[in-house]
């Protein structure tokens, strides 16, 4: 049973006594104290706001940058939202969404009858192709991974112990691929900056 406004819930040692009333100064007390926490908490949330608010324009700036730059926002949205889920469940949604497409007579990209490239071939220890499917797969899993600009760390991606080379070794390649795009990225932005 919840405590009258104006009572104390704390019960006295009696457990069956009813709770002592408390006196005017008491509430007072009681009402000041949230007060005070009720103003530290607002400047607090506006004090986060502002931090939210300059985050929010620019994110409105890199955003617009990217629609004027020719990609569609809705798309990036998508990539992002799929980037953040497992390879099994993208796999899984690609199907049936190329089965939706086929049915619908659009145009289909990286379904069954095009393999999306993940531009990342396995080697062995003497330097010719890896054979092994299983390492080309966690290889390009962490190439996927580096690309992504994701941690390295194969525990946050459930790498098995002994696909950690491969998964390690895609995940470098990727990761130079995401470098080398965000140098080439930057000295587009110099030259737009020079040509303003």
């Amino acid at each position: 049973m919840a405590a009258k406004a104006g009572t104390d819930s704390t019960p006295p040692m009696g457990h069956n006594s009813p709770p002592v009333p408390l006196t005017l100064e008491e509430r007072e007390a009681l009402f000041h104290r949230h007060k005070k926490q009720a103003k530290d908490d607002n400047a607090a949330m506006e004090k986060a706001m502002e931090v939210v608010r300059g985050i929010r324009k620019k994110r409105n700036q890199n955003r617009n940058l990217c629609r004027s730059d020719g990609f569609p926002l809705k798309h990036l949205d998508t990539i992002l939202e799929l980037e953040g889920r497992a390879a099994h469940e993208n796999a899984a949604d690609a199907e049936i969404r190329t089965m939706m497409f086929r049915a619908s007579r659009l145009p289909v990209t990286g379904g069954e009858d095009e393999q999306l490239e993940l531009s990342f071939t396995p080697q062995t220890t003497n330097g010719t192709d890896s054979l092994d499917a299983d390492d080309a797969t966690w290889g390009g899993y962490g190439y996927s991974a580096g690309l992504r600009g994701d941690d390295g760390d194969p525990k946050a991606h459930d790498v098995p112990p002994e696909r950690l080379q491969a998964w390690m070794a895609g995940w470098q390649e990727g990761q130079a691929k995401l470098m080398a795009n965000l140098t080439t990225a930057k000295a587009i932005e110099k030259r737009r900056k020079a040509d303003a």
